[in-house]
């Protein structure tokens, strides 16, 4: 080849690798997309879940201290061995003196694999109480295997002190009582702005994010991954005790025997509000799309996943929370089918003599129950308090409906349908985004501006 050839090659390499580097900066773990609006905390448009982002791959054994005995508070973590050290460190384990890191500040600036070799939960037997700041960090191919152990999870359990943000995890966990994908116990701590992908499994108090939520805060977290178990089972805690629950949301599917739901499996002297669930829900008692069994206040929430319960067992299965025992439930809607045994309703199941059902609008096609108690809004209500709902006109029960009472207000969704202004007059407009216009098939129903849905939900 003359020189004018090889100058010619020369030019063309190096417009290639001149194109290379700008692809990866376009698509760089820094400046990816979410499933849904929430830019705080970013994927690779390349990898998914930045898989080939990853700087530091764990392989089962290896386990560094030198970034806690050489540095100070704040510490940082850049590698899968000093991951394992914190572990190590906050468990008492590998003859270290255990530490809760109260008051101090771990910062992880990497994106970990912990290669699916077995994973011992930070602060499994121990507390945590330290703050772990994940930087918008994603930690994959998590495994966590004790199925007879409670207090499971990337952590185990976190106290008063603790903190948990801005860290993507994606994996399998597996224990018996208290498994979070995140958390196994929240005990008085804060979990914000953390997703979890992949499975978890377990007995008691499952969930996507939290386990077991007792006196603590979940606040801006994302749940895709399916999450199984028999009792108190949540798309984002499994129970929620004296707690608060908001702005999160659930895309996975969400399985259990008693008290499951899209959101909490059990929520009790609690609140979850600025919530919204999109996957499936299923069990056989107290059942719900946001809330499986609530005794204490759901509100600014909806759901669009189908919710059902066993058709030859169970009761108490509902749009948006299958039992109300003493609790409030308003300002929701739900768009998803309902279906079920018996006290199957389009926003609540079961309304005790104690419980408040105000304000929400019934927008499922489709409400069934093999036997009886079906409604547009509560299956079967017990001279609960019922105020100011409403019901899509041409939702028909399937089964032997209770009073007519509980049914709604009818709303039309067929030809011009009835103004959205109407429909959900007096909800926030500092909480929700309404859209103009008449409620219609097919048309755009209201996003919660704490965490929008992008696009928005559509009307069935």
């Amino acid at each position: 080849m003359n020189r004018t050839g090889i100058y010619r090659v020369c030019i063309a390499f190096i417009a290639i690798i001149g194109v290379v580097f700008f692809a990866l900066a376009v698509t760089g773990c820094n400046n990816g997309t979410t499933d849904d609006k929430k830019p705080e905390i970013r994927f690779c448009n390349a990898c998914g879940v930045c898989g080939s982002c990853i700087t530091s791959t764990w392989n089962g054994t290896s386990v560094n201290y030198s970034w806690y005995e050489d540095g100070e508070n704040p510490y940082t973590i850049t590698t899968a061995a000093q991951l394992k050290g914190l572990a190590n460190i906050v468990n008492g384990d590998d003859g270290r003196n255990q530490y809760d890191f109260d008051g101090e500040v771990i910062n992880l600036n990497a994106n970990i694999s912990l290669g699916n070799h077995l994973w011992e939960p930070i602060g499994f037997g121990e507390t945590f109480n330290g703050t772990f700041d994940g930087n918008g960090k994603n930690i994959i191919n998590l495994k966590v295997n004790k199925p007879e152990d409670e207090y499971i999870g990337f952590f185990g359990e976190i106290g008063s002190n603790g903190i948990v943000r801005n860290l993507n995890v994606s994996g399998t966990v597996t224990g018996q009582y208290s498994v979070g994908g995140i958390v196994g116990c929240n005990y008085g701590g804060l979990v914000e702005n953390c997703s979890f992908s992949g499975t978890v499994t377990g007995e008691y108090f499952i969930g996507g994010i939290v386990g077991d939520n007792y006196l603590g805060t979940v606040e801006n977290c994302r749940n895709s991954g399916t999450i199984s178990g028999l009792e108190k089972i949540g798309g984002i805690v499994g129970s929620n005790i004296t707690s608060t629950v908001k702005n999160c949301y659930n895309t996975g599917n969400i399985s259990g025997e008693n008290d499951v739901g899209g959101i909490a499996g059990n929520n009790y002297e609690s609140t979850v509000e600025n919530c919204y669930n999109r996957g499936n829900v299923s069990g056989i008692n107290d059942i719900g799309g946001v809330a499986g069994k609530n005794q204490g206040t759901v509100k600014n929430c909806y759901n669009t996943g189908n919710v059902s319960g066993a058709i030859s067992a169970g009761a108490r299965v509902g749009g948006v929370a299958g039992g109300n025992f003493q609790g409030t439930v308003e300002y929701c809607y739900n768009t998803g089918a309902v279906s079920g045994r018996y006290e199957v309703g389009g926003i609540v199941g079961q309304n005790p003599t104690s419980g408040t059902v105000r304000n929400n609008v019934s927008l499922g096609k489709t409400v069934t129950a093999t036997t009886e108690d079906v409604a547009r809004v509560v299956g079967q209500d017990f001279s609960g308090t019922l105020t100011n709902n409403k019901a899509r006109a041409n939702m028909t029960p399937s089964g032997t409906s209770d009073a007519d009472g509980i049914h709604g207000e009818s709303v039309t969704v067929t030809g011009s349908g009835t103004a959205n202004s109407s429909v959900f007059s007096g909800w926030s407009s500092s909480i929700w985004n309404i859209p103009s216009g008449n409620l219609t098939v097919g048309g755009n129903l209201p996003t919660l501006k704490g965490v929008t849905q992008n696009p928005a939900p559509k009307l069935p």
